[in-house]
């Protein structure tokens, strides 16, 4: 896969604030199961490491 455009990322990080969960691990976990689309319709999904690593980054 490509590397993922910033609209997608900005998205994925979004999503950790509204996910369900206690903790911002717990919540990290759950959107990885979550899947996105990009700006042509493309379906993405991104590991909790990866979704992390954005997170600190």
């Amino acid at each position: 896969m490509k590397r993922p455009s910033v609209y997608v990322k900005m998205k994925v990080l979004g999503a950790i604030e509204v996910a369900s969960g206690k903790t911002r691990h717990e919540r990290i976990h759950n959107v990885a199961e979550m899947t996105f689309l990009d700006e042509q319709g493309d379906q993405h999904r991104f590991t909790w490491r990866t979704i992390q690593t954005w997170y600190y980054r």
